[in-house]
């Protein structure tokens, strides 16, 4: 059964590839030097993924995916076997040039070309995930959520846990904040935004963990560390860093004597610790840990080299993930 799994599963990443080489196979289609027999192969292909409709419904037990998984890549694999290779890289060059003209032409010169950049990205995520490699995810992510994890990360642009964790979207539940600090509990007053993310990650979606994930190189925890930049007046920033002061008062009274870099290093390590502690005054984060239904998990990624450590709780220090 396992065999039989693993068999679809390919010839279904085959399906999707070919999907995606939809752009070069009508290329090579319309090339001059495409034999006419490899032409008619190929046309049968491309002409079935332009129908709106499946000939061969997927919800049929057994030949479901028959369509999509053998007729179809079977037309493309007897044509190509036709199609000499030299048409086949030419399309492929063309249609790379092609991309090329359409992206900006003078990047960074004002916020449209920016705003490009965006409009592009979102065309390539529609096409991934909405057209060619990925579309039945998001089929089954509009029945509904159920992320494992809740991530509680920085703001900061270099750092984003979806790809830093290689995930798709639906794994991680994901709550952004400068210098990735989670505030004790408390009731009433004021505005309670990451607090409204745990509540509703743990008891309405039931994560299983939650990580802490901070970074090297972390803007908040400087100014935590060194105090509010020249020109900024800090109206929000210091107030929210200050949540991680005891970091900043357990490095100054542990390494006396470091670099300034080991300080800072330290701190943004240290300010992770915290907000662990912070965690654990959520009486349903509390409950969730004690009855082993819910993990909490510090980690620290070096923006310099790439290495990701988490943090022993026993030992009291962070050590490489892998």
């Amino acid at each position: 059964m396992h065999d039989r799994a693993s068999v679809k599963d390919k010839l279904k990443q085959i399906a999707s590839h070919i999907k995606a080489e939809f752009a070069v196979y009508r290329l090579v289609l319309h090339h001059p030097k495409t034999p006419l027999f490899g032409k008619i192969l190929l046309g049968m292909a491309v002409g079935y993924l332009l129908l709106p409709f499946d000939l061969i419904p997927d919800f049929i037990p057994v030949i479901g995916h028959l369509d999509e998984v053998i007729i179809v890549p079977g037309l493309i694999y007897l044509a190509l076997r036709l199609i000499p290779a030299a048409v086949i890289l030419e399309c492929r060059e063309q249609l790379k040039s092609e991309h090329e003209k359409q992206e900006p032409l003078h990047k960074g010169v004002n916020n449209m070309t920016e705003i490009e950049k965006l409009i592009q990205g979102y065309k390539r995520f529609h096409d991934n995930y909405f057209v060619s490699n990925e579309e039945q995810l998001f089929a089954e992510l509009a029945q509904g959520q159920k992320p494992s994890t809740l991530v509680i990360a920085c703001s900061d642009s270099r750092v984003d846990p979806a790809i830093v964790m290689d995930s798709k979207p639906g794994d991680l539940f994901v709550v952004r904040n400068v210098a990735n600090l989670v505030p004790p509990y408390e009731q009433g007053g004021g505005y309670h935004g990451v607090s409204a993310a745990l509540e509703f990650a743990v008891c309405a979606l039931g994560v299983e963990h939650i990580v802490v994930l901070g970074h090297r190189q972390c803007g908040g925890i400087k100014a935590l560390f060194e105090g509010i930049p020249d020109g900024l007046k800090g109206e929000f920033i210091k107030p929210w860093v200050n949540i991680a002061k005891r970091a900043s008062d357990r490095v100054h009274s542990t390494h006396p004597d470091a670099s300034k870099d080991e300080k800072l290093c330290e701190c943004e390590m240290e300010a992770i610790v915290v907000s662990l502690e912070n965690l654990a005054t959520f009486p349903w984060i509390k409950s969730g840990v004690e009855a082993g239904k819910l993990q909490l998990h510090g980690w620290y990624f070096d923006i310099l080299d790439g290495e990701m450590r988490a943090y022993d709780a026993e030992a009291r220090k962070f050590t490489p993930l892998v």
